[in-house]
């Protein structure tokens, strides 16, 4: 939508934006560029789960030029800690396009955040439609 109004960005390192650089589908998705060495950037939702048995979480992410020094992490928090669904800190990884990305979550999580931290000009990490399907 060209907003990250739902969502809450914090961190050491440069901010999430919106941007139009690339997107999965629609103009617009979620970016973090050059966080700085070190310095880490998330993008945090909560939600509500009440009535659901599970959550299906679901997004597309886009990685580019990112080394084995940045960090790309998704998690989501229940039960008053993070869980790490994915975690790319000591692996290299360089999109072309956004890769799909799908886990079930328990209906006691209550947030989901998006970290990246990336220290060149030329990386950054993209995010883009995500969802929370309940069941």
């Amino acid at each position: 939508s060209g907003t990250l109004n739902n969502w809450a960005t914090y961190g050491t390192g440069n901010p999430w934006i919106a941007s139009q650089d690339t997107a999965q589908e629609g103009s617009w998705s979620a970016r973090a560029l050059q966080t700085g060495a070190g310095e880490d950037s998330f993008i945090e939702a909560t939600f509500n789960p009440s009535n659901s048995n599970s959550i299906t979480f679901e997004y597309y992410r886009k990685l580019v030029g990112l080394d084995t020094a940045d960090d790309f992490e998704v998690n989501y928090f229940s039960n008053g800690q993070w869980i790490t669904l994915e975690h790319l800190g000591d692996a290299s990884e360089n999109n072309d396009n956004f890769i799909f990305k799908s886990f079930t979550i328990p209906n006691t999580a209550t947030k989901i955040r998006f970290k990246c931290e990336c220290g060149a000009v030329s990386e950054m990490c993209y995010v883009d439609n995500v969802k929370l399907l309940r069941q």
